[in-house]
């Protein structure tokens, strides 16, 4: 079911993530840093007061293929 499926793939992001931090230098650990939360929330739900999108958005930005998995798991939100 839809549920699970996206469950799965939120563990799959999430270790997908820790991987990268793990890999990164001390400029991109830092921005890495917290982003575990941003990644699995809907991005409709991102805080604008709390600069979420913009910390979401410059965690992508080092990164294509944590980019390219964050937005696949929004379209599968979609579906």
């Amino acid at each position: 079911d839809h549920f699970h499926i996206i469950k799965l793939y939120n563990e799959k992001l999430a270790d997908l993530r820790r991987t990268i931090a793990r890999e990164a230098n001390a400029l991109e650990k830092k921005v890495f840093k917290g982003t575990r939360w941003l990644l699995l929330k809907t991005s409709s739900k991102l805080i604008v007061e709390k600069d979420e999108h913009t910390r979401l958005q410059e965690a992508l930005r080092l990164n294509q293929p944590l980019a390219t998995a964050y937005y696949m798991k929004e379209d599968l939100r979609r579906i």
